[in-house]
């Protein structure tokens, strides 16, 4: 990610410190690379400040005027129009393995001028022709780590309507757990090919998905390209994650565990339970005849290479749909 665009001081506010990742290995000298279209942010300086939590879930403690003031986006962007040869799109996917709260994190190796340096990354790639986001996160997930990913439904507060005469429709509190895209980031990227502004740049856009991974996962030989055959898989605590992670993966990674904590947190809880079956009982009224159907079951990609995917239900918190 270009560092102009993003660090965490420009979304959490204040002055960044940068220190030097703990473990085994150092930072390495350049900034990124670029991997069959895909850039991996290389640097391995990372940010002292911790995200504060979610705010979505626990209903019985307020926000903190310390965290109500904290912002999880950057700047909003000017109304904008990109032709075709100006973006591109991508998806990537924050692992997590519910069993060991363990997050997946990828590394690989340099050597320059002679000494060794390792960085850290997610796993995320270009969009390929005909699929859907949906399809390439599971898909870069898979090639690049190894191992067989499904979504994992969080508690989300997205602005995507839900289909009509669905559960999804009537949720309007968003208290439905859903597979949605968490974050989107942009990146500007040097082009090889001609480009219809000057300058030879483009918009490199990436939306983030939150996956799982069973408690017997292994990672699977021969599922990498050519130059990804070195790429190891790391199972890792939340903490070291975002200790080796660099600056917009920090970010991400700490709002997708801190999601699926608050979800599972708050689905214990009984009032959640009694907010679902009421839901579920409006529906069966609206439509007795399919009620079971209305809440859309979630994609299946628990087989092999991941297949085509249908949407998932959708939620968020008490927000009107504006279309």
């Amino acid at each position: 990610m270009a560092g102009k665009r993003w660090s965490l001081s420009r979304v959490w506010g204040g002055t960044r410190q940068d220190a030097s990742a703990s473990g085994p290995t150092t930072a390495g000298p350049s900034s990124n690379r670029s991997t069959n279209g895909t850039q991996h942010n290389r640097s391995q300086s990372t940010s002292n400040a911790r995200p504060a939590s979610s705010s979505h879930s626990r209903r019985a403690q307020p926000a903190s005027r310390e965290a109500q003031e904290i912002q999880f986006s950057t700047p909003i962007v000017e109304d904008s129009a990109w032709f075709a040869p100006d973006f591109m799109l991508g998806a990537g996917m924050v692992i997590i393995q519910p069993s060991t709260k363990k997050i997946v994190v990828l590394s690989d190796k340099e050597v320059y001028r002679g000494k060794e340096y390792r960085y850290w990354f997610l796993p995320k790639g270009r969009k390929d022709v005909g699929e859907s986001l949906e399809q390439t996160a599971l898909r870069e997930a898979y090639e690049e780590s190894g191992l067989r990913v499904s979504f994992l439904p969080i508690v989300l507060a997205h602005n995507a309507p839900g289909p009509p005469n669905t559960l999804a429709d009537l949720d309007r509190s968003r208290l439905l757990p859903c597979t949605e895209p968490i974050y989107i980031c942009t990146q500007a990227y040097e082009k090889r090919a001609s480009t219809s502004r000057p300058g030879g740049k483009a918009e490199y856009l990436t939306f983030w998905y939150v996956g799982q991974v069973s408690e017997n996962a292994v990672v699977e030989p021969g599922t990498r390209m050519a130059d990804e055959v070195n790429y190891e898989t790391h199972f890792l605590s939340i903490k070291d994650a975002i200790s080796l992670l660099p600056g917009p993966y920090q970010l991400i990674v700490h709002m997708a565990h801190r999601l699926w904590l608050d979800t599972v947190e708050m689905q214990s809880q009984d009032w959640y339970q009694e907010r679902i079956a009421k839901l579920h009982a409006l529906a069966s009224a609206r439509n007795p005849v399919d009620a079971t159907a209305t809440a859309r079951a979630g994609p299946d990609h628990s087989q092999g290479r991941p297949a085509p995917t249908t949407q998932a239900p959708q939620d968020t918190d008490s927000w009107e749909d504006s279309d």
